[in-house]
């Protein structure tokens, strides 16, 4: 904005309050029904380890 008109709109444009600072919307849950405390099917009890990739 400030090349093409030639004003200066830089630091009003930064102090400007932008739709992603709000946040939201957010879904209040407790800590039981967001962590598991079990296995699931992709990580069965008995499986091996990949290695750590290094490339």
């Amino acid at each position: 904005m400030t090349v093409a008109s030639g004003q200066d709109a830089g630091k009003s444009a930064l102090d400007e309050e932008s739709s992603e600072e709000g946040g939201g919307p957010f879904v209040e849950t407790n800590a039981r029904e967001e962590f598991a405390y079990d296995t699931d099917g992709s990580n069965p009890i008995g499986a091996t380890r990949e290695p750590f990739p290094t490339s």
